[in-house]
């Protein structure tokens, strides 16, 4: 009886010991697929059998490291998964996409998959065109900052413990390593100087030229602008360069071009890269008028995909006109066949501006409606208006709140 109860005890004894031993845990860290190395938390972490089979979950902490217990020994899959939060535009990546494509460059399986922006499991000409024109341009994330992975095999051995097991994942829209998971950093790669001034007007259609400065040849730009909308309506915009890309949303201007042949582009520095086009609105709108500025994510690349770090850009300043009701005297005077009359308005009114002979009489009306504060040129012949020769009176009359008369002479020949 007591050799019985021996073995019994030796027998519970032995189940237990395999049943605990034979659960171990595993550590790991997961890294990004930078230069760095740099630790990414919030990373899902899934451990599968040989079957696919779930066996456990884990989630990365601030620094990258997960951990799985009471794992049976065996040969698993690991893969991740998460959202890179520190997601932006680098024209760096859509460089390495562009060589990629040409063949001058090869990416790498995890690169890859880092390049697929569209997730249609091939890389191609038209996930360039979702980096830089989607996303950057009109906000269309498509994949962009879903971390990928490679799945990794690993074996977990009897009674050993797993420590510091690394793991590497990358983000789609990054093949070039270039975001910090944990870092949302922003580039000041642009030097903008204000070279001159435009006199700004109420209703007035102005063109705003950005010139280059020193960098003839580039690879490509993104540039992020800030306009007043209280004061400017965007219209459109020109270039020298074909191909350019734009977009405007709430005051903010979005551009971006790419050279997607090999070598430089050639700009010509004694024209605008482009030219920004605008209509102001009323003068108590335009008083505080801001100047235009760049934000910091703008960014122009060298041939060579490398960011140019104080890259110059000249661009007008702003300077607003105060407001005058003004008739200003007609061109030419004498007048042979036709002239022309400019007016000014501080505010919206009713106007008329006629014409009268030198006893009073009413020759013809040029103007009789609504117009807005701003600046007005008529145009008129005096063989339609069948003028003789002979000295004749112009007059200005504008109702509102502040109503004003003005009358000039003029001479027909």
């Amino acid at each position: 009886m007591k050799n019985l109860f021996t073995l019994l005890i030796v027998l519970i004894f032995v189940f237990i010991s395999e049943n605990s031993f034979s659960q171990i845990a595993y550590k790991g860290t997961v890294k990004y697929n930078n230069n760095e190395g740099t630790p990414v938390k919030s990373v899902t972490v899934q451990l599968h059998d040989n079957f696919g089979s779930l066996v456990s979950t884990a989630l990365t902490n601030s620094q990258g490291k997960y951990h799985f217990q009471n794992i049976t020994p065996g040969t698993y899959t690991l893969s991740y998964s998460g959202y890179c939060e520190t997601i932006r535009f680098d024209l760096n990546n859509a460089n390495k996409i562009l060589m990629h494509l040409l063949g001058t460059s090869r990416l790498n399986e995890l690169q890859l998959l880092t390049a697929d922006i569209d997730g249609n499991g091939t890389v191609n000409w038209n996930d360039l065109a979702a980096l830089v024109t989607d996303f950057f341009v009109y906000g269309q994330k498509h994949e962009i900052g879903k971390y990928v992975s490679i799945p990794k095999q690993i074996t977990i051995g009897e009674n050993s413990l797993k420590d510091f097991e690394d793991g590497t994942v990358g983000a789609v829209g990054d093949p070039d390593g270039t975001f910090k998971p944990t870092i949302k950093n922003v580039y000041d790669a642009i030097d903008l100087k204000y070279s001159n001034s435009i006199k700004i007007s109420p209703n007035q259609f102005i063109e705003i030229p950005v010139y280059l400065k020193n960098q003839p040849g580039i690879g490509g730009f993104a540039l992020s602008i800030n306009y007043d909308a209280s004061a400017m309506n965007f219209e459109q915009i020109s270039s020298q360069i074909e191909g350019l890309n734009y977009n405007e949303t709430d005051g903010v201007i979005k551009l971006s071009w790419q050279n997607t042949t090999l070598g430089s582009n050639k700009v010509n520095l004694s024209e605008p890269l482009f030219i920004m086009k605008f209509r102001t609105s009323s003068m108590d709108e335009i008083k505080d008028l801001s100047n235009i500025t760049f934000n910091k994510e703008s960014q122009i690349i060298d041939a060579n995909g490398i960011i140019l770090q104080n890259a110059q850009i000249n661009i007008p300043s702003f300077i607003g006109s105060v407001g005058v009701n003004d008739l200003k005297d007609i061109y030419p005077n004498p007048i042979y066949n036709s002239a022309t009359i400019n007016y000014s308005l501080a505010a919206p009114y009713k106007v008329t501006l006629s014409v009268y002979n030198t006893v009073g009489q009413l020759v013809s009306n040029l103007v009789n409606e609504e117009q807005n504060a701003g600046d007005y040129e008529i145009v008129f012949n005096r063989s339609y208006l069948k003028l003789s020769a002979g000295s004749y009176i112009y007059r200005l009359e504008c109702k509102g709140e502040q109503s004003f008369i003005q009358s000039k002479i003029m001479i027909i020949r």
